[in-house]
């Protein structure tokens, strides 16, 4: 969004985006500068297939990033698919918005179920993961949980909550070794491409 559309409207700052880079743009229109190869993450280990590249998977499985009510705080779904032949991830959809309340994470958790079938739902039990947790396990108890969700709460239990970049630092040998591959998709990569150049730098870590 334009803060001076007078002087620069949406339409020149996507221009001066595409013109100038994403690091040049980010330092000199958004006052966020930063490393021309990422922060925590390089760009050259991010791993990308078309859809129809995705090899049979041996099982599916979506976590939740819960928001918090900040401003542009996202709650996001990742969904992931292990392969069946290798150990290689991959990620096949993000979802999220900002302006997701209760029954719309309730409506998306059942269109990825049907979607996917996925082996279970990772979701952490804070903000608004936990009432959603506890609403899928009460459909499971009384026999109502027509879309077979699974939930698992992350972390266990008696285990202490990490910050994103403790998160990170343990998944950053898997990346290394170009063992995640993002499914191709203008729909939700590039949210997630610019969050992980920025991390952890960015204003934002939803997608990661």
């Amino acid at each position: 969004e334009a803060a001076w559309p007078s002087v620069f409207n949406e339409e020149y700052l996507i221009n001066a985006e595409k013109e100038k880079g994403a690091f040049t743009f980010a330092a000199l229109y958004m006052g966020n500068p930063q490393p021309k190869d990422g922060g925590v993450f390089k760009e050259k280990w991010l791993s990308w297939c078309d859809e129809k590249e995705v090899p049979r998977l041996s099982h599916v499985y979506v976590s939740l990033d819960p928001s918090f009510g900040v401003l542009r705080d996202e709650s996001v779904f990742t969904v992931c698919g292990v392969s069946a032949k290798t150990d290689e991830l991959y990620i096949l959809e993000q979802s999220g918005d900002s302006s997701w309340e209760f029954p719309d994470l309730i409506e998306e958790s059942k269109r990825l179920a049907a979607k996917y079938s996925p082996l279970f739902f990772l979701m952490e039990g804070t903000a608004s993961g936990k009432p959603l947790m506890q609403h899928f396990k009460r459909q499971s108890k009384n026999g109502n949980n027509t879309y077979s969700i699974n939930v698992k709460a992350y972390p266990e239990k008696g285990t202490p909550l990490k910050n994103k970049q403790q998160k990170v630092s343990q998944v950053l040998p898997v990346f290394i070794d170009d063992k995640v591959i993002c499914v191709r998709n203008e729909d939700w990569n590039y949210k997630l491409f610019q969050q992980v150049r920025q991390f952890p730098f960015g204003a934002h870590d939803d997608r990661l």
